[in-house]
């Protein structure tokens, strides 16, 4: 059964309310102070009237499910959005923009049909509960339980819920060859075990395919243009893996292959952080997490590209100017690991490395149709790559399932981080694929994350509040098929001390040691700002590049700001996990980004709660736009430490929607050349010096998919790239 549940706006941490126990002789922890509860009831309800939350009514239960110290009974605002009860359209459901879209008196916020009780079919099951809106299917019938219903199900004894087809004939129930389309690490693995493909097929597949649509523009749309760089030498380590395969058999990600953005360090690829003042930079040696995924056996495809510095989340740099989305390369693709999430999202690769500071993860997987964790702050070690921001960056993988998260992870996660940094006791799990259960709903308390703080901005205090109706009905939807999966729903949640602001320093001095370890065409930190061959909508002087390399959020040494902020950080962590512990709930959920799915307008997002709690928060794709097949993604918090719980919710609703649906390419006018590692990344520099001439003088902003269109346009002119022209 649903349970309506709130958070108080004065929630008391664990200890407060042990104190309370200690002192307090009140049923149920609910004494008003640290004094015996005795003396007259006059309602005869069981409760002393010094206790009592609705004195003078029966209350024996004592209910207040918004923790306020005003029973349910007696008050007038039960979800504590600042409305009365006799006005509010949902009174049970924290929704303080009090919306009745089609006017039946039921606010969208908890009414299934928020659009109305249409059938579109007329099959007699309303079009907002109807697995076949369009197609009479009179009982939802759905014999797979993919969520489609049979009438329009293009494979209905296969589970296949984003329905891609090929010829007419659903993908799922179609065995016509081997596709990296959506390519999985189990699939690749069995069609290597099989022989019916080599490392070296299946790697010449991926580079033709990025080869025929990363920088197309034959459709007249701009580009994807997902890479800073290439590794000249992946045909040659596919061959080694080949021979691997022969005398030693598979390592568990044998040949799969894996892009990182251009802060993460290996000798075959640049590592530019985004900025055209560090091209042609490379590390000596791997980063931690590279160096452990290629030991099992990954094969590294290129560098990726990032918003600037890490700053913003459009995917626009100098480096390589504007960033398409894998759906739609006209919308935003999300950032700052933005090429990471477009050459997954477009099945140029398995699984793609990021980082996450704000958002830089989680926003473009769900843009992009993928899955992501931006695990416990410090789990996976950062002290090895381009500096991402000490403080709070996290870094982490991005899929397209579930299951291949889980395996990614196992290899980027060391057991032997020190106790120093983790948490005292911590163990990892053995494997986090042991996490993935169908059934990893049942019996888990979820609690529906309603409002931050009153400190926080308009467009992080409310995650659900900036819906249009069709998507606050998704996540009705959403919450409902939780209910029925077996988990317990504890709505309202509200964290009023939540602590919204973001510092710490340590930038500079990173700066400075990371320029040591690699071989760059800059020595140092002054260096680079001396160069300004940065984006002047980063810095607009060298002056005001060292000064905010010094300065500020990421300023100086740190070691003060740096301590002071990760004070802060792990209270916030520790106020959070009280109230989930005074609500008893498992986990935390709300929509990973405000708008939805990919717009033209911007990527707002839900980033506030990992960033400032170091708490690990995970992406997973649980619906898609109807009309364009956009996805996107809901975020699941767990306790520090507790990724396992955020993996079996996850997997359990991926299991449920299967919700990612194929992005669609044109198709080639002429035959692709073959890819060549060394030529493209000689194009992607002309891109980085097209793009950083274009910001000497003009604005972010001015790098439109039109003008990113035009500068490709012209390079692959004067390339002779005819192939990706109209």
């Amino acid at each position: 059964m649903l349970v309506l549940d709130t958070l108080l706006d004065r929630v008391c941490v664990k200890y407060l309310i042990l104190i309370i126990f200690l002192f307090s002789a009140c049923p149920d922890n609910i004494s008003r102070g640290p004094f015996p509860c005795m003396g007259p009831d006059d309602d005869d309800d069981g409760v002393p009237e010094h206790c009592d939350n609705c004195a003078g009514i029966i209350n024996p239960d004592q209910l207040d499910s918004d923790y306020d110290g005003i029973g349910d009974l007696c008050d007038n605002d039960l979800d504590n959005d600042g409305i009365e009860n006799q006005d509010d359209l949902c009174p049970k459901i924290l929704a303080p923009a009090n919306i009745d879209s089609d006017g039946d008196g039921i606010g969208d916020a908890c009414d299934p049909c928020p659009n109305g009780d249409a059938d579109s079919d007329g099959d007699g099951v309303l079009d907002c509960v109807d697995n076949c809106p369009n197609t009479a299917n009179p009982k939802n019938l759905d014999v797979d339980q993919d969520g489609v219903g049979d009438s329009c199900d293009v494979c209905p004894q296969m589970p296949d819920a984003h329905q891609d087809t090929t010829h007419g004939l659903g993908d799922a129930c179609n065995d016509s060859g081997f596709t990296i389309q959506e390519l999985t690490i189990s699939v690749l693995h069995k069609a290597l075990r099989d022989g019916t493909h080599s490392c070296e097929e299946i790697t010449e597949l991926f580079l033709q395919h990025i080869a025929a649509h990363d920088l197309s523009i034959r459709d007249g749309e701009p580009p994807r243009n997902a890479f800073v760089s290439f590794n000249e030498k992946v045909r040659t380590q596919a061959r080694k893996l080949d021979l691997q395969q022969k005398e030693k058999g598979l390592l568990p990600l044998h040949c799969v292959p894996f892009v990182v953005k251009t802060n993460y360090e290996a000798p075959e690829i640049e590592t530019t952080g985004g900025t055209h003042a560090l091209s042609g930079t490379k590390s000596r040696t791997n980063s931690a997490s590279v160096e452990r995924l290629r030991n099992a056996g990954a094969l590294l495809i290129a560098s990726t590209s990032m918003d600037e510095l890490a700053r913003g989340t459009a995917g626009i740099s100098s480096s390589s100017g504007r960033t398409g989305n894998a759906y739609d390369p006209k919308l935003y693709p999300g950032g700052s690991s933005s090429g990471s999430g477009v050459a997954v999202g477009s099945n140029f690769s398995i699984f793609g490395l990021g980082t996450d500071n704000c958002a830089s993860l989680l926003l473009p997987a769900a843009l992009n149709g993928l899955t992501s964790i931006r695990s416990t702050h410090q789990l996976i070690e950062m002290n090895d790559m381009f500096p991402s921001g000490i403080s709070d960056g996290v870094a982490g993988p991005m899929t397209r399932k579930v299951e291949d998260l889980a395996q990614v992870m196992d290899y980027m996660v060391s057991a032997e981080r020190p106790e120093s940094i983790l948490r005292a006791g911590w163990k990892r799990p053995a494997s986090f694929r042991d996490h993935l259960l169908i059934n990893g709903l049942e019996g888990k308390r979820v609690g529906v994350l309603r409002k931050l703080s009153e400190d926080a901005p308009d467009r992080y205090k409310h995650p659900f509040g900036h819906h249009s109706v069709e998507k606050t009905q998704e996540w009705n939807r959403l919450i409902r098929v939780m209910d029925e999966e077996g988990a317990t729903i504890v709505d309202n949640v509200t964290l009023p001390r939540f602590y919204i602001n973001r510092g710490g320093g340590g930038f500079i001095t990173e700066l400075d040691k990371w320029f040591k370890r690699v071989d760059s065409p800059i020595g140092d930190a002054e260096g680079m700002c001396n160069s300004f061959a940065f984006s002047t909508f980063i810095w607009g002087s060298s002056a005001q590049c060292f000064a905010a390399l010094s300065d500020g959020r990421d300023g100086g040494d740190g070691v003060q700001s740096a301590i002071g902020y990760r004070r802060k950080f792990y209270q916030n962590a520790a106020y959070v996990e009280s109230v989930m512990d005074a609500l008893d709930v498992d986990v935390l959920i709300y929509p990973t980004t405000p708008y939805g799915e990919a717009n033209h307008s911007g990527g707002r997002t839900s980033c506030l709660f990992g960033s400032t709690t170091g708490m690990p928060s995970l992406t997973v794709i649980t619906s898609k736009d109807l009309d364009n097949g956009r996805p996107f993604g809901l975020t699941i918090s767990a306790r520090n430490f507790d990724e396992a719980t955020a993996f079996e919710v996850a997997y359990a609703l991926e299991s449920k929607f299967n919700a990612r649906t194929k992005p669609t390419f044109d198709t080639p006018t002429s035959d692709i050349p073959r890819f060549d590692p060394e030529a493209e990344t000689e194009l992607r520099h002309k891109i980085g010096d097209a793009a950083s001439k274009h910001f000497r003088t003009n604005k972010k902003n001015t790098m439109t998919h039109g003008k990113m269109r035009e500068i490709v346009s012209e390079l692959l002119s004067s390339e002779n790239r005819n192939e990706l022209l109209d």
